[in-house]
């Protein structure tokens, strides 16, 4: 889904460019340029960089211990 009309940005471009490490608006706009011309997608921005951020692991979560089985 289209989420930032003027750059043609996707939902899944944003939730790749959070994964790569963008976790603001800014850092956003740097990595793919959404949000950087009229602004009116931001709140939804805002809400797949807050979805991103509750799907990150923590330091130390078990789940990113990788075991590599001899």
């Amino acid at each position: 889904m289209i989420v930032c009309q003027c750059r043609c940005i996707t939902d899944r471009q944003v939730r790749a460019a959070a994964e790569r490490g963008a976790d603001d608006l800014d850092s956003l706009a740097r990595a793919c340029g959404a949000g950087t011309d009229c602004r009116g997608c931001h709140s939804t921005l805002e809400m797949l960089l807050e979805d991103a951020r509750a799907e990150r692991p923590l330091a130390g979560d078990p789940r990113r211990l990788v075991v590599i089985a001899a």
